[in-house]
């Protein structure tokens, strides 16, 4: 490669070709006419070194071809490091004491269950019986019996104006019965079959106070828990009343 001084800045241009007459300064940008005599060109070596134009130039074919076994040989030699010299010379060192340890263990199990293959027929025999069905016990769950009940009706009775919205039937305990004879009910708890009960109502109709004041124990629960859910029709202000409750057996007059 030929290259000269620029003249005007002093800058080396590398760059110069034997067969053109100017050259040009990248530097200044100056356009430089080359002399007659090539021989004042000043002789630089190339960068990669004299040996470049030694080597022969591959057509494209021949460079991808070349390319393709470098990656090839690349890949092939970070994909299997075993198969380096160092990798082997390790595995081989390592390979006797693999055969130690494997040998370990099979001659402990081995003798761990040497008896059972010796013994392997008696030990189905005794599996059979271990696991042969065993009958439960059949287990009698007793149910238990529902309580008779009694057929009774309730009406319901107080002064004032009809502003009753919905009714609750009152419900009877039947454990709490001392009996569930009618002719002893009769006699007993039905004797008195008024209840009275003194409520008090919200503005909201609903009943926020209610206290049984004559019956029968059986009979005040039922009305007091029948009271407390009945619903009134709202009203500016609380009103007290009493509401009074009749049980009637079936079959009473």
């Amino acid at each position: 490669m030929k290259a000269i001084a620029c003249p005007q800045c002093g800058a080396l241009i590398k760059t110069v070709s034997l067969k053109d007459n100017f050259a040009h300064c990248d530097y200044c940008e100056a356009k430089i006419l080359l002399p007659n005599d090539k021989k004042l060109l000043i002789e630089i070596p190339d960068e990669e070194g004299a040996k470049k134009d030694d080597k022969p130039q591959l057509t494209p074919y021949e460079q991808q071809q070349e390319n393709y076994r470098k990656a090839k040989e690349r890949a092939s030699m970070y994909d299997a490091p075993y198969t380096y010299p160092q990798a082997e010379k390790n595995f081989a060192s390592f390979v006797p004491f693999l055969i130690v340890f494997g040998g370990i263990i099979l001659f402990t199990f081995i003798g761990a269950n040497s008896k059972s293959c010796l013994s392997r027929p008696l030990a189905e025999k005794d599996e059979k019986k271990a696991f042969k069905p065993i009958n439960s016990p059949k287990i009698d769950y007793t149910v238990p019996t529902p309580l008779p009940q009694i057929n009774y009706q309730v009406k319901v009775q107080w002064q004032g104006k009809n502003d009753m919205e919905r009714f609750e039937n009152p419900q009877i305990d039947y454990s709490k019965l001392p009996s569930l004879d009618e002719n002893e009910l009769k006699k007993t708890v039905f004797k008195n079959r008024a209840v009275q009960v003194r409520i008090t109502i919200d503005t909201n109709g609903e009943v926020s106070k209610a206290e049984a004041v004559s019956g029968h124990p059986v009979l005040k629960e039922a009305a007091v828990n029948a009271a407390r859910k009945t619903v009134f029709n709202p009203r500016q202000k609380p009103t007290n009343r009493t509401l009074t409750y009749y049980f009637h057996l079936t079959g009473d007059n």
